[in-house]
């Protein structure tokens, strides 16, 4: 199949070389317009031409993403998820399975990646790989650390906030069988003070009811004596269960120290954790 070639109009030079002057990679169509000294109605279709050539790609509503000039001759999209996800929304870190995945923490790599923002204006994109912008409340967005991936510079969350957002939602890491295993894999690393923090910051108890539990059960066994303490004063008083009730049923052990209702067969909440 023929390419296009990434040959460029004077007008389309002008923004090309313009964003790369400046530094930039990231543009919207009033950049195009001021650059290019069009009016708004020509920068759309001028957009759509620089899209067509492989130059820029859409990664927002009036959004757009440079691609690098190294890629040669032919229209060929940048396909650095990482590079791409960084510049779909800000503030933004990479949380939940993709963090998990980062930090290996995870036997098997998500296909989706997890941008987590405070941002209310969150971008529709599905390609060239599939991501998923999760916004949550100001309280919830720390634990960041900076970090390079596929040559990429990256914001990801650290490994203490990578096992309390998964505790939190175990939809976006694959399940509860996921999260024991991002425990199991994260619990020689942990900075336990850390966690505590962490998670007395989320200000919810049945996230402390269901973490402290797990440290306590999935190997390696043993957590620090004071972190459990202080878990253990962040719990709450009803009983919560430790799978979704979405997925297993209301009923199961109770664990009275931790409030927990074992609701998950062990089969199924130890089947991705390598015990040996």
């Amino acid at each position: 199949m023929r390419s296009e070639l990434r040959t460029l109009s004077g007008r389309e030079s002008k923004v090309v070389l313009g964003l790369e002057a400046q530094g930039r990679e990231v543009l919207s169509l009033d950049d195009i317009s001021s650059l290019a000294e069009v009016s708004p109605a020509h920068a759309r279709k001028l957009a759509e031409r620089l899209a067509a050539k492989g130059w820029i790609q859409r990664v927002g509503r009036g959004k757009y993403l440079l691609n690098p000039p190294k890629a040669g001759p032919d229209a060929i999209p940048d396909t650095n998820a990482y590079r791409i996800g960084s510049r779909l929304v800000t503030p933004y870190y990479f949380g939940y399975a993709t963090a998990a995945t980062y930090h290996g923490l995870l036997s098997q790599a998500s296909r989706t990646y997890f941008v987590v923002t405070t941002s209310p204006h969150a971008p529709k994109i599905s390609e060239p790989a599939e991501f998923r912008i999760v916004r949550v409340p100001p309280r919830k967005f720390f634990g960041i650390t900076e970090a390079e991936k596929s040559g990429a510079s990256i914001l990801v969350a650290d490994v203490e906030k990578t096992v309390v957002d998964a505790v939190d939602r175990p939809d976006y890491v694959g399940g509860i069988s996921s999260v024991a295993q991002i425990i199991s894999n994260a619990k020689p690393r942990l900075d336990a003070a850390k966690l505590v923090e962490y998670t007395t910051r989320m200000r919810s108890k049945s996230l402390a009811q269901r973490l402290g539990y797990l440290l306590d059960h999935v190997p390696p066994h043993g957590f620090q004596p004071r972190a459990r303490a202080a878990l253990l004063r962040l719990r709450g008083d009803a009983f919560v269960s430790l799978a979704s009730p979405k997925q297993y049923p209301r009923r199961g052990r109770y664990v009275s120290e931790w409030r927990v209702v074992l609701n998950v067969p062990e089969s199924d909440l130890m089947g991705e954790v390598n015990i040996g």
